[in-house]
């Protein structure tokens, strides 16, 4: 029923619109035919009412003068609302327009008061009435005279009194402590967010902003505080090129995959490790080299990511960990030809696994060179290839550690395999569904459903997945005739996932591959408590865009009111002095600048659920909207909402 009502409501919708359309112009229209007919008849000095068509007339008559200059008068404060609901960097315009015409119509009311009270004469101050003296009062006359220097000082008073405000403003300016301000729309033009592509970050000045470019984001949002209704969605309309998202709830996927696939032509995945029934799968292995030279340097990144650095002093068992992974995956490539996760999780659950590793090892060796001696005829001089070398080196290594060394190896190994336990994630990870090669190449987009109650069993998958995604895009810079898609990553709950050092390191050079990353996070100290002070900062510094919104922890409203910046602030403090029997009190009052924060932390805590701050570097930050799918007609009418 829904469905066929959707078509009923879109042509309702255009009706409404066009018709309102249609009253809106007609009003505008006889406002100012009415306008323009009162306001020359009383410019010109003329009795009783005007008609909506007198002042074509009053033209006729001869009135060009009178009636050019209220034409403009009117449409001055037309022009200025049709500007400002323009939004963005025409709102300047419109407020500048509006101001200049104001200031105007008091200038003339001025003028007519200093006149009178100089001639001593009784005239009703209406601007119009300034019109009407110059017609009545004939040059060289005295009262000629007097009205122009009246006229004219009234018109001088107003520019000084502007000019001086900025004189006042540009002092305090260089006197400041601190010169951190909000941007104006102009400032928001500047940085170039007023633009019809990129990243939608929010709402500002009546339009929407985006990020240009390919600058990464950092996104700080809360659970509940409306990232994904006001930055996913959006976004996820917008971009027309390949997608990699992280997916929380599955929302993102049954709302823009459908949209996505018909209005962008993408392939879209969906994979669900938790789900036995997942349409998709993904296996880390896929990606792996066939070439013995490079194969090594694929199964570490994989290794990397899947057993990640930890504190300090435990770096001989993370390594021997990798170690170990390294040699099982080598192996079972080196044997079978493929490997998954889970085969390698039993492999290293083998009774005797370091005698069947011999064994298997030195059959394997024995087979190279089998087939190379019936290549050659003479196998002198040929070595096996260096993915054996490295395999007979790590099971060397693994072999001469003493049985307790072995075993604790073993024991922290297994720890780091406990998500490949589960049935699904073992199932989820046997094949491989999509290549994420081609994501330059043609359109796809890919969901990844994290359950909320299967987020800490999933990150070792997460992790070794975007290490990936990273690795393999970022491996050369992309021919735009072979690859001519952009690819956006939506990194949700990046908190989650282990160290990634490919990520952070290749932040500040994405650009160049083709790549958007939209990193969030919970809360800032989730970065850094998974890459530390130092590295965090790097982080940190290498997102040249940051969305703020609500900020919920302290430490977290404290770094971002200090990335803000200071402002010069006039404080005002009172001393009472109460006197004495013989003398009496009074109350002395000081001013003093100070040099306070834009945003303290305790505002930033206390910041409207409907407000974000965008932090874009080398700009002045923007306090903007969020953008709700659901309140704007654009993105509603494209999801058929």
């Amino acid at each position: 029923m829904k469905k066929k009502l959707k078509p009923l409501k879109k042509l309702i919708h255009i009706m409404v619109t066009t018709y309102w359309s249609l009253f809106l112009g007609l009003a505008v229209i006889v406002f100012f035919l009415k306008g323009w007919s009162v306001f020359t008849g009383l410019a010109l000095g003329l009795q009783g009412t005007r008609g909506l068509f007198d002042i074509f007339t009053m033209i006729a008559a001869g009135a060009y003068l009178a009636s050019f200059i209220v034409a403009l008068y009117l449409i001055a404060p037309i022009a200025a609302l049709f500007l400002y609901s323009l939004g963005g960097e025409y709102r300047v315009a419109s407020q500048y327009l509006f101001w200049n015409w104001a200031g105007t119509l008091i200038a003339a009311s001025f003028a007519l008061f200093c006149f009178e009270a100089w001639e001593s004469i009784n005239i009703s101050f209406y601007p119009w009435n300034a019109m009407d003296l110059f017609y009545e009062l004939q040059p060289p006359s005295k009262l000629y005279t007097h009205w122009m220097i009246c006229f004219i000082g009234a018109e001088l008073a107003i520019l000084l009194f502007n000019f001086v405000g900025k004189i006042g403003l540009a002092k305090k300016m260089r006197e400041a402590l601190g010169n951190a301000h909000f941007a104006s729309s102009m400032d928001i033009k500047k940085a170039k967010l007023f633009g019809n592509e990129g990243i939608v970050a929010g709402l500002a000045h009546g339009k929407i902003l985006r990020v240009p470019g390919f600058e990464s984001i950092l996104l700080t949002a809360a659970t509940g505080s409306g990232k994904t209704a006001s930055i996913a969605i959006p976004n996820l309309i917008e971009h027309e090129g390949s997608a990699i998202i992280n997916d929380l709830k599955g929302e993102l996927y049954h709302l823009t995959a459908r949209y996505r696939k018909v209005h962008d032509n993408n392939e879209c995945y969906f994979f669900n490790p938790m789900d036995d029934n997942t349409q998709d799968f993904y296996n880390p292995f896929f990606y792996v080299s066939d070439h013995p030279e490079k194969r090594v340097d694929d199964v570490m990144i994989i290794a990397e990511a899947l057993i990640p650095e930890t504190k300090r002093g435990e770096r001989f068992w993370y390594q021997s960990s990798r170690e170990l992974f390294i040699l099982l995956s080598l192996f079972l490539l080196e044997t079978q030809g493929s490997a998954t996760l889970a085969e390698i999780h039993d492999l290293s659950k083998k009774q005797d696994l370091q005698d069947f590793l011999t064994e298997g090892i030195a059959v394997c060796i024995q087979k190279y060179y089998t087939k190379m001696e019936e290549v050659h005829k003479n196998i002198e001089g040929i070595e096996i290839t260096y993915s054996m070398k490295m395999m007979k080196q790590n099971a060397a290594s693994f072999s001469a550690a003493h049985d307790k060394t072995r075993q604790n190896v073993l024991m922290d190994f297994h720890s780091r395999m406990t998500a490949l336990m589960s049935h699904s994630i073992r199932s989820a990870t046997s094949k491989n569904t999509f290549d994420l090669r081609d994501l330059r190449r043609k359109k796809m987009s890919i969901y990844i459903h994290i359950p909320a109650s299967s987020k800490k069993l999933l990150s070792p998958i997460l992790t070794i997945f975007w290490a990936q995604v990273t690795h393999l895009l970022t491996k050369k810079e992309p021919d735009t005739h072979e690859e001519p898609h952009s690819v956006l990553c939506l990194l949700d709950e990046f908190g989650m996932i282990d160290k990634i050092d490919r990520i952070r390191e290749s932040l500040s050079f994405l650009r160049s591959y083709r790549l958007r990353f939209l990193i969030m996070v919970q809360y800032l100290n989730q970065i850094i408590s998974t890459y530390g002070r130092e590295d965090a900062d790097s982080f940190f510094n290498n997102c040249k865009t940051k969305i703020y919104f609500t900020a919920t922890d302290f430490e977290d409203a404290k770094r971002i009111s200090q990335s803000l910046g200071q402002k010069t602030a006039k404080i005002q403090s009172q001393s009472i002095n109460t006197g004495s029997f013989n003398s009496v009190g009074h109350v002395t009052t000081n001013h003093n600048y100070q040099s306070v924060p834009l945003l303290r932390p305790e505002e930033l805590m206390k910041m409207s659920e409907k407000q974000s701050i965008i932090a874009v570097a080398g700009h002045a930050p923007i306090k903007a909207k969020k953008l709700y799918w659901f309140k704007h007609y654009k993105y509603k009418n494209k999801l058929g909402r």
